[in-house]
């Protein structure tokens, strides 16, 4: 089985099938804590695939080689374009050397005139995004083609408080959504682009909804009006608030006898990001702290969302029994950690809260504006949530839990 995978505003969200049993440790139903899974739970996200070709990628139940299975050519320079984050079925791509993944988009303009129009009321109504993943994987990436902006996803509320946001804020909001579908023989595509514009900067989330499910790959990046060199303060600190967004994974969960909502699902995360410069020191750090969880869940037939700190009341005011049990994950949060460069900053610390035990560490984020009063970055973490043993014997079938979290961050200095 594997034992250390995982996966925001808007994203689709598919919910996996629960690991039965009987919980031998952990939770009820009314317990805020979870069991977990050992070594022996069967994989719930294990389907097989159908490699037709040989070419060693899944070509989907109808056995095409589609252009969602490879073809990518993209080559970029960090001089043009944005740092990134790929993950790959929930698995952070760890790029070749010391570099880093790579992403472009474009309105069919320069680069710079791309930047102004996203960073404008209007936004482009169609755009492309090409990704350069720095790794031995990135031929396996679709070919980058034009996506048009998708006006219900669009006109939806923007959670993150960018530029004249809100419900039915067209054609002036910071939000848009691009989508590309095709069940051409040969040419299926189904891909999805979301863009999040504040003042000067902006964050961009791609995903391949190819056969549905944990998406085989997504990408986060960030980019806009660059802080120039002489523009950065050079003493003191800056503290910045706003919101982040995220697509998250659960994954090797005990699902409590009578629960309804499954604690292994795929979940699109978004809440309140806080981060600190201190520019003498060269230091950032700072907290994401999710505010809302939201999911598929087949045990009611749809999406659920979970407030964290909420608590349900009872019928008629919520389902019966729907919010229960109060999952603990949903209270995790993420510390970032890194070393301001310039105008830009990264490092190896974006660690869950709480028991987990965090892996793959990664964030990235720059300053924007004239003076830095904006910041915008991407994270990746995965984490492992093991039960207890004591140290009254040796340790053999350990029972643990996985969360992966990445995504965007942004927030402004006054």
């Amino acid at each position: 089985m594997r034992i250390g995978s995982v996966s925001a505003l808007v994203l689709a969200a598919f919910a996996l099938a629960a690991c039965e049993g009987s919980p031998t440790t952990g939770s009820s139903a009314s317990n805020a804590s979870l069991a977990l899974c050992g070594l022996s739970c069967p994989d719930p996200t294990d389907g097989g695939s159908n490699d037709s070709d040989g070419d060693g990628i899944d070509d989907g139940a109808d056995g095409d080689d589609s252009s969602t299975d490879g073809g990518n050519t993209t080559n970029l320079t960090p001089t043009t374009a944005d740092v990134t984050i790929a993950v790959e079925s929930s698995r952070l791509v760890k790029p070749a050397g010391n570099t880093t993944s790579l992403s472009l988009l474009t309105a069919g303009t320069s680069p710079a005139t791309t930047t102004t129009q996203i960073l404008s009321g209007t936004k482009p109504t169609k755009l492309t995004i090409a990704i350069d993943t720095n790794s031995t994987s990135n031929g396996n990436w679709p070919t980058p083609v034009q996506m048009t902006e998708y006006l219900p996803g669009t006109n939806r509320p923007d959670l993150t408080g960018g530029n004249k946001g809100g419900t039915n804020c067209l054609p002036n909001c910071g939000y848009r959504e691009y989508r590309v579908y095709s069940n051409e023989v040969g040419k299926e595509r189904d891909e999805s682009l979301q863009v999040w514009a504040w003042t000067d900067s902006y964050a961009a989330h791609y995903n391949n909804e190819s056969g549905g499910g944990d998406p085989a790959h997504q990408a986060w990046s960030f980019g806009g009006n660059k802080t120039p060199l002489s523009g950065m303060p050079v003493g003191g600190s800056a503290t910045y608030n706003g919101r982040f967004v995220a697509t998250a994974k659960t994954d090797n969960y005990l699902k409590p006898s009578g629960a309804t909502i499954d604690p292994n699902a795929l979940w699109r995360v978004q809440g309140a990001s806080t981060l600190t410069a201190n520019f003498g020191t060269t230091a950032i750090t700072g907290t994401l702290t999710p505010e809302t969880w939201e999911s598929f869940q087949t045990g009611i037939s749809g999406w659920y969302m979970k407030t964290v700190g909420v608590t349900p009341g009872p019928p008629p005011a919520a389902p019966s029994n729907v919010d229960e049990p109060d999952y603990s994950f949903y209270n995790t949060t993420i510390a970032l950690g890194g070393t301001i460069t310039g105008n830009t900053y990264a490092g190896n610390t974006a660690a869950l809260s709480g028991p987990f035990i965090s892996g793959d560490q990664t964030m990235y984020g720059g300053f924007f504006g004239a003076t830095g009063a904006e910041t915008a970055g991407v994270f990746h973490v995965t984490g492992t949530d093991p039960d207890p043993i004591g140290g009254s014997a040796g340790i053999t079938d350990p029972r643990r839990g996985f969360l992966t979290m990445q995504g965007a961050f942004h927030g402004t200095n006054p």
